[in-house]
């Protein structure tokens, strides 16, 4: 290749001895563009690979930041999922554990209810269309009073008291204003919440049995107190102590309460116990005894007819016999007593008397 001259380049190209050289000349303009275009071509690629390894270098420090983003992410899921495992065996051991509170819950309400008429207030009047034959009614009008029992409600207010504080102990620990600012501080927060129930389980399962013997002592003893009107009749025809003797027309000791009723009545068991008579004579006629433990008893005289036996068990309110006028009698009425120790009391210490 020669310089022809100053616009052009010339090119020979020798093909071999016995050939003809072939010349070409190129104008300076265009072996110059040439060059131009080459070696800018050659920059541009240059270019172009620096470029594409500063955005390789970008790429691949996002990708590691990813991955970095991406462990975080699955230890906070792993950490979540291990939280969720411990809530889950927490709630399903709360959840038995409030069905638990459930129970006593039900359990302390039985003993809290007061049994049949207990808890009328004195000289309170009974409700029209009241059944005297339903032990568990106040006496109906045949006559006129209800029959407010004497045991009142204020030794079972420690009961209650400590039912209101298990409600609301069950509800304290579920309140917080506490916001978390991730999920897994919530699911902390959740955890703790439920351990700080666990707590008052705890508390609860120290203190709960007591209070069940206590309640439970109080509800046998209630039971066993003949607090219940024996009859669907309230006239008392005649009370306790000394009154003139019906038959011998002079004064005498009156050991019950007589009420007055119809042939046929039926007669309740005025407590919870075990019949240890059920027989007659001359004087009772058909009677019943019944044993309610610590030395009370409680009669029943004159009956036209006796439904249990001796050595039945009756609760609070089981039908027992019927009104009559067997033995020494007037009238179709039930003598009723309660003895302590043997000894006649008054039956109104324990069963109020209408008005």
């Amino acid at each position: 290749m020669t310089k022809s001259n100053d616009r052009h380049w010339t090119w020979m190209l020798m093909r071999g001895p016995n050939r003809p050289v072939i010349q070409y000349s190129i104008p300076t303009v265009v072996v110059k563009l040439v060059m131009f275009i080459v070696i800018g071509g050659i920059s541009a690629l240059l270019l172009s690979l620096v470029i594409q390894r500063f955005a390789m270098h970008d790429i691949v420090a996002r990708h590691e930041q990813l991955q970095l983003e991406l462990q975080e992410k699955d230890h906070l899921l792993a950490e979540m999922d291990k939280q969720l495992s411990i809530i889950t065996v927490s709630s399903n051991d709360m959840k038995q554990k409030m069905d638990k509170i459930s129970q006593w819950e039900h359990q302390l309400q039985s003993y809290l209810q007061v049994p049949s008429g207990a808890n009328h207030p004195k000289n309170s009047k009974p409700s029209p269309g009241m059944d005297k034959d339903k032990p568990n009614s106040m006496p109906s009008k045949r006559d006129t009073a209800s029959l407010p029992l004497p045991l009142g409600g204020e030794y079972i207010m420690l009961p209650a008291s400590k039912l209101s504080t298990l409600r609301s102990g069950a509800t304290e620990v579920n309140s917080s204003d506490q916001k978390p600012g991730s999920p897994l501080e919530a699911w902390e927060n959740t955890n703790k919440q439920l351990h700080n129930m666990n707590k008052k389980w705890q508390d609860w399962e120290r203190t709960m049995p007591p209070l069940f013997k206590n309640a439970e002592a109080f509800q046998q003893q209630l039971n066993a107190t003949p607090t219940l009107w024996p009859t669907g009749s309230t006239r008392i025809t005649s009370l306790f102590g000394e009154r003139s003797d019906p038959f011998q027309r002079s004064e005498a000791f009156h050991s019950g309460l007589d009420i007055g009723g119809d042939t046929g009545d039926p007669v309740y068991a005025t407590a919870e116990g075990v019949v240890i008579d059920s027989d007659r004579d001359e004087l009772k006629g058909n009677y019943i005894i019944v044993n309610h433990g610590s030395g009370l008893t409680t009669r029943y005289l004159h009956l036209s007819e006796r439904v249990v036996a001796s050595g039945d068990s009756v609760k609070k309110g089981t039908l027992i016999g019927k009104i009559g006028t067997t033995g020494r009698s007037t009238g179709p009425h039930l003598h009723f007593e309660i003895r302590q120790n043997g000894q006649p009391i008054d039956p109104t210490t324990y069963v109020n008397t209408p008005e």
